[in-house]
This record gives structure tokens, C-alpha cells and sequence, in this order.
């Protein structure tokens, strides 16, 4: 007979005794989204406050509908047309990074890739379908499109990394979970530099219309409004694509080659605590417990968080679980926005593009707008659109997703 035992779990002591010995930082971020490539045109989009939604036409088995999502402008690459969209976009948002990280004259066994993915290479998935559907021969090149690791291998072939290398999966929380991976990595010393993140490009039709019979996606006779976080009339999500990447290293590796320092990972968490398929408790005690978690890791109060990048999603259940959470972390909540109504909510990916936002709010000294949120629900500090000015220190980044997958991710001005 099994007995059952509580254990004390010493690991957010332990991490943050690490760091403070030798910090995590990060050196390079890159993005792809609705605004275009780089992280320029997403800060851009961000600190104007600018909508993501447009009307798009989705091209579906029955015909086409027209729906608002956020689709970005597919970058130019020598890989295209032989890998899935969202490997095109975790190559660009990869090499951004990598480039102004300047990690060439890493050792290529020190460098590492770790990229986080909710639905994976969809398009590669629908496209053989239709080709077995319609009698055709598949070409060779889908064997390898159409694997899962096609993410961290594609970006692990154009930076010559030859250290460890993997994709992970945890739904909407996948680029976060990649984050954390990477840094854990780090502080184990198993490489010397990390590119890590996530890609999506799941507006597919199977994924759409999965969507809809769930009653997931937004809905506004104006599309750029048809994302509403934490707003009593909000009814559901933008979905979108892109991507988001770090460079991370230790702090002595970054000093030692002389890299700029962006910004510090202070602390991080991740959890999978079922509620059933969704995932997602009405109390948001899942999400509270990583986001303690992860103020604990940095060894810092939740008074000192500036400014939090909430999840909000614009589904009524999220937003409700989140705002619980947070009313139940912070005794005074911090100024706090959602920016999905510019990104769309890109699933696996919009963790790591939450990361490069948040690392831009400590280089610019921005508090970002909860765009599209004019009637909260809530009772919380939500900035209003566009944003404002204000001293950040740290920012804590929240997300969660099916299955009852969450992670936090805490930004910190550099060491």
C-alpha cells in the first residue's frame, strides 16, 4: 500500500541562491507578429496601442469565411515552401535575436535551442491531408516538415548550435515553458547560450473551426475590437500567429564576451494542474501558486513587481480565473494590461512574445496599454490605452492554457 506524503519543495530557495550567485540575462530578442518582423514594429504597435484585428478570409473546407484574426506577413526565408509558416517565423524571430546577441563566437557546442509550440506544423499536417485526400504523392521534404522538433531543428541548423536542442508543448503556456527550460538548462551549465521561445501558426481549418464550435473567438461589428480584455462585454479571443525569442546566458558568459545586457530572467515557474480539459479553476489558485512561485525564485515581494502582462485572452472563463489570481497574489495589485488585442492571441507563441514586450517595457521605460479594455470587469489597476511613462523594475508575465498548463516569467532591469 502506497502512502501518501507532503513534501517541502526547497527548489524556488535553491534557484534563487543560483542567481543570485550568477544571474540569468538576456542578450538578443526577436519577434515576428501582426506588426511585421523585428521587435521594433511590435514595440511600435504596442506602445501606440495600436489593434492587431483585421478582417481576414480563412479559407475552409465548405468555403471561405471572413473572420477578425491577426495574421503576420510571412517573412522571406530560403526554407519557404519546404517547412511549416511557423517554422518561417521562429527562424526570423531566432536570427533577430541571435544577431543582436552577437553569439557567433560561442563554442557551437555551448549553444542550445529549446522553442515552444501549442498546435505544431498545422499547415505542413493540412497540407498532406489534402494531398492524400486528392490521390497525390507526397514529396520527401514532409517527413521532416512535419515533425514537432522541426521548430528547435530548423533554428538549431541556421545557428550551428550543437549542444542540446528540443521542442516542447504545453499549450498556450508552450513559449513560457521553453523560457524556463532554457534557463534551467543555463543554471545546470549544460550550454553557454540558449535561443528560446515560441511559434504559431495555427489559423488553419481545423484549428478555426474547432474554435468556433467552442465559442472561443471574439466577436465585434468592428474588428480591431473584437478582442476585449477583462471587459464586461468581451466574448472571446483574436486568434493570431507570429513568433518570440530570447537569448539567454549567464550573466559572467555575457560579461566575459561582451555582450549588452537587456535585461535579467529573475524568476520563473510552471505548473500543470488539471481542471479538466480547459484547464482553467474559476479561483485561479493554479495560476496564483506560479506566480508566488516565481516572486519567490527572484527572492523578491509582490510590492515590487511594476507592471504585470497579464494572459487575457478575452474569453469570459480566463479573464475571470486570471483576475481572481492576481486579487489573491497581490494584496495591492500592480498596474497591469493585457496585450492581446494588438499580438491576437498567437497560443504557444504569445508567451515569448510577452517576454520580448516585456524586456522592451524595462528598456523604455513603458507601462503598456490594456487596449480594447473600456468597461473592466474588474476591480484592478488596468492602464488605459495607449500606455504611459513609469519607473519598471520588474515585470511579471503570466500565461495559461488547456489542459491546466500555466507559467509566470519575471523580467528584471538589468543586474
Amino acid at each position: 500500500m502506497h502512502r501518501a506524503c507532503s513534501l517541502s519543495m526547497p527548489f524556488p530557495d535553491t534557484i534563487a541562491g543560483l542567481l543570485r550567485a550568477d544571474p540569468i540575462v538576456v542578450t538578443g530578442t526577436g519577434c515576428v507578429s501582426r506588426a511585421g518582423t523585428g521587435t521594433a514594429p511590435l514595440w511600435e504597435a504596442v506602445h501606440q496601442g495600436k489593434p492587431g484585428g483585421r478582417s481576414e478570409t480563412i479559407a475552409l473546407p465548405q468555403g471561405t469565411v471572413d473572420l477578425p484574426a491577426a495574421l503576420a506577413p510571412p517573412p522571406a526565408h530560403r526554407l519557404a515552401g519546404k517547412v511549416d509558416r511557423s517554422v518561417l517565423f521562429a527562424l526570423a524571430a531566432a536570427a533577430e535575436a541571435w544577431k543582436q546577441a552577437g553569439g557567433e563566437t560561442i563554442d557551437p557546442q555551448q549553444r542550445a535551442v529549446v522553442a515552444g509550440t501549442s498546435r505544431g506544423p498545422h499547415h505542413v499536417w493540412t497540407h498532406t491531408e489534402n494531398l492524400l485526400r486528392n490521390g497525390r504523392k507526397l514529396p520527401p521534404r514532409l517527413a521532416t516538415a512535419g515533425t514537432l522538433a522541426a521548430l528547435s531543428g530548423a533554428i538549431a541548423a541556421e545557428i550551428h548550435a550543437h549542444g542540446p536542442g528540443f521542442t516542447v508543448s504545453a499549450t498556450c503556456a508552450s513559449g513560457a515553458s521553453a523560457i524556463a527550460a532554457a534557463a534551467e538548462m543555463l543554471l545546470l551549465g549544460r550550454a553557454g547560450i540558449v535561443v528560446a521561445g515560441g511559434a504559431e501558426a495555427p489559423l488553419t481549418p481545423a484549428v478555426i473551426l474547432s474554435m468556433q464550435s467552442t465559442g472561443l473567438l471574439g466577436t465585434h461589428e468592428d474588428p480591431a475590437r473584437a478582442c476585449r480584455p477583462f471587459d464586461r462585454t468581451r466574448d472571446g479571443m483574436l486568434p493570431g500567429e507570429g513568433a518570440g525569442f530570447l537569448v539567454m546566458e549567464r550573466l559572467s558568459h555575457a560579461r566575459h564576451r561582451g555582450a549588452t545586457v537587456l535585461a535579467q530572467l529573475s524568476g520563473w515557474a510552471t505548473a500543470v494542474k488539471g481542471e479538466g480539459r480547459a484547464g482553467v479553476a474559476g479561483d485561479g489558485h493554479a495560476l496564483a501558486r506560479v506566480m508566488q512561485e516565481t516572486l519567490a525564485t527572484a527572492g523578491l515581494p509582490p510590492e515590487a513587481v511594476d507592471y504585470l502582462n497579464a494572459h487575457g485572452t478575452g474569453t469570459p472563463l480566463n479573464d475571470r480565473a486570471e483576475a481572481a489570481a492576481i486579487r489573491a497574489v497581490f494584496p495591492a495589485p500592480p498596474p497591469l494590461s493585457s496585450t492581446k488585442a494588438v499580438t491576437g492571441h498567437c497560443l504557444g507563441a504569445s508567451p515569448g512574445m510577452e517576454a520580448v514586450i516585456a524586456v522592451e517595457c524595462l528598456r523604455h521605460q513603458w507601462l503598456p496599454g490594456s487596449v480594447n479594455t473600456t468597461e473592466p470587469e474588474f476591480d484592478l489597476p488596468f492602464i488605459p490605452a495607449p500606455g504611459r511613462p513609469g519607473k519598471v523594475r520588474h515585470v511579471l508575465s503570466s500565461s495559461l492554457g488547456f489542459w491546466g498548463f500555466h507559467a509566470a516569467l519575471l523580467f528584471s532591469s538589468p543586474p
